[in-house]
């Protein structure tokens, strides 16, 4: 992963809106930044002002990157109403991004399992929160299934707590196969190379895939053809 969540290209497509505040982002000389107009759940402001090359907007309103993506992922594609969640918490966030990062592979590797089954399709669930009252706990989770008309077949997920808003957590039909801190989170501040960077980071996502794979392909098959 080159980049860290909510610091890619704008997808929204929409120009930026500009203002009169000094740009948050490190470098910018910019003068016309706009206030993100991100409040948590907890009626706190972002606080940050973004002009409109680093800001991202979201359905008319300007968002910082982090926000904009933290908004579309919680509004779009979802059943529940969501709140926004803590400033200080990054468990959606990483959550999002590593499930957009590791995507693609995911649907493969499903696609790869259901050989035998003629009626099994690939499913692929939208982010979502997981509250558990005792003991209380919120999680963010993304999950893909293989299912049929008889039920799930197989389900992958990825979660982060926001008690340990650090950890991403795989899970293959609800059991527990890694739990990881990327790179980016335990080595910031360190003084590497890019290149000790992209070797981590490439690790990171090898330990988590591989661990996945492994216990994706190794459980029970029953619908498998008998070689």
């Amino acid at each position: 992963m080159g980049l860290h969540f909510g610091e890619g290209k704008s997808g929204s497509g929409a120009p930026g809106i500009p203002g009169s505040d000094d740009c948050a982002h490190p470098g910018c000389g910019r003068h016309d930044a706009t206030p993100c107009a991100y409040v948590d759940r907890r009626g706190r402001h972002c606080g940050y002002s973004w002009c409109p090359e680093h800001q991202r907007v979201f359905e008319g309103d300007p968002y910082c990157r982090r926000h904009g993506n933290v908004m579309a992922a919680i509004t779009t594609g979802t059943i529940e109403r969501i709140e926004p969640p803590d400033l200080d918490n990054r468990a959606l966030s990483l959550c999002e991004w590593v499930a957009n990062d590791l995507d693609m592979e995911m649907v493969g590797l499903l696609d790869e399992i259901k050989e035998g089954s003629e009626e099994a399709f690939v499913h692929i669930n939208p982010l979502h929160l997981v509250v558990l009252r005792t003991p209380p706990s919120r999680t963010w989770a993304r999950t893909w299934t293989l299912g049929d008309h008889t039920g799930t077949m197989r389900k992958i997920g990825l979660e982060v707590n926001e008690s340990a808003d650090t950890v991403v957590v795989a899970t293959v039909d609800g059991n527990t196969v890694a739990r990881e801190v990327p790179p980016w989170i335990s080595d910031r501040g360190t003084p590497i190379s890019e290149e000790a960077v992209q070797r981590r980071r490439d690790e990171f996502r090898v330990k988590l895939v591989g661990s996945i794979v492994w216990s994706a392909k190794n459980a029970e098959r029953p619908w498998a053809p008998v070689s």
